[in-house]
């Protein structure tokens, strides 16, 4: 009499081979998922800070006759973009915030950056001296370069300077 079909240990090792293969494709995955999170969220601060730095040398580069003003954690300027005056205020104390002040009964913050901590901004003149602090005065120094220097928990030391 022919017997047809598999015996209980044939079944137990397919079984067995089965379960090695799923626990194995399971931490690939497990694994790739983990990944593609972190990977998701590095893109975003990435993103955010590319954002941050076209605000500053948008802002910055476009300074109309040197109207700056710095003090220890703000950044007041007005920069003239499309034909309009804008004043903005950068403040930098655990965040960049970029706040538009050109209309003073509606004014529009906007959060750059978050979690940064060491921010250092820097104004150098024409005589290649660099300031902390700045007011605008009519002599004969004037600003040729704004520095901004910070450090950001996942991306490290970030420092830009902007020609004025």
């Amino acid at each position: 009499m022919k017997q047809y079909g598999f015996t209980l240990v044939e079944l137990l090792i397919a079984i067995t081979i089965l379960s090695v293969i799923g626990v194995i494709s399971y931490g690939a995955l497990n694994s790739t998922l983990k990944h593609q999170s972190v990977q998701k969220r590095h893109s975003q601060n990435l993103i955010k800070l590319q954002r941050t730095l076209l605000y500053f040398e948008r802002d910055f580069s476009q300074v109309f006759q040197g109207m700056v003003t710095l003090n220890k954690k703000e950044l007041q300027l007005k920069s003239v973009q499309n034909d309009t005056l804008l004043v903005i205020n950068y403040q930098f104390s655990g965040s960049i915030i970029r706040q538009d002040s050109t209309n003073a009964s509606k004014s529009v913050n906007l959060i750059l950056l978050e979690k940064i901590k060491n921010s250092k901004i820097r104004l150098l003149d024409n005589k290649n001296k660099w300031h902390t602090t700045w007011e605008p005065k009519n002599n004969k120094n004037y600003l040729k370069a704004i520095e901004i220097k910070f450090l950001h928990p996942h991306l490290g030391e970030i420092k830009k300077v902007v020609a004025i």
